[in-house]
C-alpha cells in the first residue's frame, strides 16, 4: 500500500468529504475508498475511449473487409483476391504524414 499527499482547494476537499461520508459512513479509510474508486473508474473509462485504428477497404462504396492494421488489411485483401489499389481505404484515426528531411533529387 503507498502513502499519496495530495493538496485539494476547499470546495472539492468538503465534496471529497460529504462523498466519503454518504457512501461509507465516517468508518477508518473511507476517503481512501472513495479515491480508490474514482481512479478506478477513471482508468477504465480511459482504456475503454482509447483510439485503436480501424482500416476499412471499400470498392464501389461497398465494404469489402476491415483490419486493425495495414499489413492485416492487405493480407485479407490478398485473400479475397482483391488488388489493393483497387480500393478505397479509409481509416478511423487521421494518418500523420512522414516528415522528409534532406535534398530531393532526380
Amino acid at each position: 500500500m503507498g502513502l499519496i499527499t495530495v493538496s485539494l482547494n476547499d470546495e472539492v476537499e468538503r465534496t471529497l468529504r460529504k462523498l466519503a461520508r454518504e457512501m461509507y459512513g465516517n468508518k477508518k479509510g473511507a476517503l481512501s475508498k472513495v479515491i480508490e474508486t474514482a481512479i478506478e473508474k477513471l482508468a477504465a473509462r480511459k482504456q475503454y475511449t482509447e483510439k485503436q485504428t480501424i482500416y476499412r477497404a471499400y470498392k464501389n462504396n461497398k465494404l469489402i473487409t476491415e483490419a486493425s492494421s495495414l499489413e492485416e488489411l492487405a493480407e485479407k485483401l490478398n485473400q479475397r483476391g482483391v488488388d489493393p489499389r483497387e480500393v478505397r481505404i479509409l481509416a478511423t484515426e487521421d494518418i500523420k504524414p512522414r516528415a522528409r528531411i534532406g535534398y530531393r533529387m532526380k
